[in-house]
């Protein structure tokens, strides 16, 4: 795959922010994709795996798919 130095374009929309942390979806414009995310550190998973996507589209698929689990509900 060749590399380009086009970097990714997100668009990132804030829902909520609940436990000290943000809610929200993301929207990879490049290829119109829109996924949620549930903490800062998930959204920060989506845009590095975006960012890394030069060395592999099957890569950030992947990471993508990894984030779309269903959470467990946590124990009370």
């Amino acid at each position: 795959m060749k590399k380009t130095n086009k970097k990714p374009t997100f668009l990132i929309q804030m829902l909520d922010n609940q436990n000290m942390t943000w809610q929200g979806t993301i929207t990879f414009l490049d290829d119109n994709q829109k996924l949620p995310f549930r903490s800062v550190l998930e959204l920060i998973k989506l845009m590095d795996s975006a960012m890394s996507a030069d060395e592999g589209s099957e890569d950030m698929d992947a990471a993508r798919q990894d984030d779309q689990q269903p959470l467990e509900a946590a124990p009370d």
